[in-house]
């Protein structure tokens, strides 16, 4: 049975009426479920018009959440709200600015209602395990990650918080009212287990796609603009060089986007669907300062998690399909593999080389009870496992690889009906068979040690060291015989 705040009281007239309901959530007993509360606000009889409030939400770790509704026609408004967190919740109602009199109402102050959260699932699998390390310096989500030399970057993102009900949780971002946008650019060291700031990105944004490509990050496209009818969207090219932590600006993506992904085979970097343009294909050539277009994606794909493995670009998942559909670029042709268990939106994937532990294609996304967050991909004989679930309830967060250990950064939590807060979390994933390389898996060549000339070269020096010495010989020759002419002259 749910917990309901329902209770009314009277209210005498007066304005900026407050009135507050404290909620205790409890651990969970594991045979239980949880009991949802139900808060009912109720103005009785209903005024002419409708009325605003001010519903306030303050968690037991202090975090408050505002949001504002307004009555419907017969006084009343309610909703649902799963409280997942222990500890003692306040919820504020006010009316500011509202005068009421003595037949309108409110709901009783200081009712306090019992939750309990509801029991763990249990885990879809235990291979590879997760741990904790440093936290960003500053909480983001919809960030970009890149490796390189070993150091991850955690560059932009939004630091927005607040409330959206009655939507997924990734799709939060895609609020063009939503902004808080920064370009804020960190250096994680995995030695160390140690952040350090660096020259924030010159446009700030989100959704953006990124890529490391020999020694720099590219930061394409995005949302850099809030309220925008269409979208926000820049096409915007930025590259960040960390060996003398600056930026230079480059030719622009020719058709501005947001939630994509790039992709880096054999020296150039492939843009593909994202929002508005959910099929499209454009390459990038660093080299050139250039662009192309190439055959487009045949299902539009936007919030799709994406990976290189055998320089063929496998792009996975979607919010509204579940597909794997995979692009070769030097063919320019698609094919499709096995979808995923479980749909994929708002994660993010990376290839694991197999220098350390069996090559694949890991796919992380928010925990579900009924959904695992850590699907892997063996693109060799196209089949899915499923690896240990992301600890910490979060989304739209930045995967990197190191050594083919992945690190998990940012993103936002999500607590029903729609409390979003941009996260700082950092939780690194060993995989299961780590310290073993992949059976395919080849040790670059070393460089071979210098070795002797080649005879040609060999035979050219001798020939010309002959020639010197013969010509150093009849000019030695040729100065005696002067001299022996001149002693004879006297």
């Amino acid at each position: 049975m749910p917990a309901f705040i329902t209770v009314v009281t009277p209210v005498k007239a007066q304005t900026d009426v407050e009135t507050s309901a404290f909620i205790s959530v409890e651990p969970n007993p594991a045979e239980t479920n949880q009991d949802p509360v139900r808060v009912t606000i109720r103005i009785t009889p209903a005024p002419p018009t409708p009325t605003r409030v001010a519903v306030t939400f303050t968690r037991p770790d202090g975090f408050i959440i505002e949001n504002y509704y307004d009555t419907n026609p017969d006084g009343s408004q309610n909703f649902n709200i799963a409280l997942l967190m222990v500890g003692n919740w306040t919820l504020k109602l006010s009316f500011p600015g509202q005068a009421f009199v003595d037949t309108y109402y409110l709901p009783s102050e200081s009712q306090i209602m019992f939750t309990r959260l509801p029991p763990p699932p249990p885990p879809w699998s235990t291979a590879g395990n997760w741990a904790s390390k440093a936290p960003m310096h500053e909480a983001r989500s919809v960030l970009g990650v890149a490796v390189v030399n070993g150091k991850i970057y955690a560059i932009g993102g939004s630091t927005a918080s607040g409330f959206s009900p009655s939507i997924p949780a990734f799709a939060v971002f895609g609020d063009i009212n939503i902004d808080e946008f920064v370009g804020t650019n960190e250096e994680y060291d995995p030695a160390t287990d140690t952040w350090t700031y660096k020259a924030s990105m010159p446009t700030p944004r989100t959704v953006f796609a990124i890529a490391a490509y020999q020694n720099k990050i590219y930061c394409i496209g995005g949302r850099s603009i809030v309220g925008s009818v269409n979208g926000g969207y820049t096409g915007v090219n930025e590259v960040y060089d960390p060996a003398t932590d600056t930026w230079e600006t480059k030719a622009p993506m020719p058709t501005a986007r947001g939630w994509l992904q790039a992709n880096v085979v054999n020296g150039k970097i492939y843009l593909i669907g994202g929002a508005p343009k959910g099929t499209l294909n454009e390459v990038y050539d660093p080299a050139t300062d250039t662009w192309t277009t190439k055959t487009s994606m045949p299902t539009g794909a936007s919030s799709y998690a994406s990976a290189v493995f055998d320089n063929k670009i496998y792009i996975i998942g979607e919010f509204s399909s579940n597909l794997t559909q995979i692009y070769e670029p030097t063919t320019d042709k698609w094919s499709r593999g096995t979808p995923p268990p479980s749909g994929v939106a708002g994660g993010a994937a990376v290839a694991s080389a197999g220098v350390m532990a069996p090559k694949r294609i890991y796919i992380i996304d928010m925990p579900g009870a009924y959904t695992p967050s850590n699907q892997v991909y063996n693109p060799k004989n196209d089949s899915w496992t499923i690896g240990t679930d992301l600890p910490t309830n979060r989304v739209n967060f930045g995967v990197a690889v190191v050594n083919d250990t992945l690190y998990v950064i940012g993103g936002h939590t999500y607590n029903l009906p729609g409390f979003f807060a941009p996260s700082a979390m950092n939780e690194q994933y060993t995989p299961i068979g780590y310290g073993t390389p992949d059976p395919t898996y080849q040790s670059p060549s070393p460089s071979p040690p210098p070795s002797n000339q080649q005879p040609e070269l060999i035979y050219a020096i001798a020939a010309g060291a002959a020639a010197i010495t013969i010509i150093i010989i009849t000019a030695v020759a040729l100065k005696k015989r002067h001299q022996k002419n001149k002693f004879n002259q006297r």
